[in-house]
């Protein structure tokens, strides 16, 4: 419901404060190994682009491990569409009086996000189990621990 209003209302609004010369709104797009869909792609005065996405959520303090991984496959994909780059990307609280948080985004994440979506899509052409941890802690968060053989 969030994502609908968002994307009817103000939509010529640009976030001057931080640099926005341009946005394109609710853009999906794809990639070699990625496909999703953005609130808002960001042009920037410094030439680079940026995700900006919604949360229907407070701010706690915390920015999730979760959300700054959907803004880095975001940024990986804005890269492969639009070949500008992107460095940060933003999310809006809406729970929170659409407190605005900038997350940096540096090559390193991007590059996990490309290796990981690669070893993704090797374990779905192989239609194997990737290969059990030695360090247990690692299961409490793995997809594979209720069917896991080891």
């Amino acid at each position: 419901e969030i994502h609908e209003r968002k994307s009817e209302e103000n939509t010529e609004y640009l976030r001057k404060k931080i640099g926005v010369t341009d946005k394109f709104i609710n853009q999906y797009l794809t990639g070699k190994s990625l496909r999703g869909e953005v609130d808002e792609v960001l042009t920037l005065a410094d030439g680079t682009m940026a995700t900006l996405d919604y949360k229907f959520a407070e701010f706690k303090d915390t920015i999730y491990d979760t959300y700054k991984t959907q803004l880095y496959c975001y940024a990986v994909l804005i890269e492969a569409n639009y070949e500008r780059r992107v460095e940060r990307g933003f999310l809006v609280y809406t729970r929170s009086l659409n407190k605005l948080v900038e997350i940096s985004v540096n090559e390193e994440d991007k590059q996990r996000i490309t290796e990981a979506a690669a070893g993704i899509h090797e374990i779905i052409s192989k239609n194997s189990f990737p290969k059990a941890t030695k360090i247990k802690k690692r299961c409490v968060s793995c997809t594979y621990k209720n069917i896991c053989i080891q």
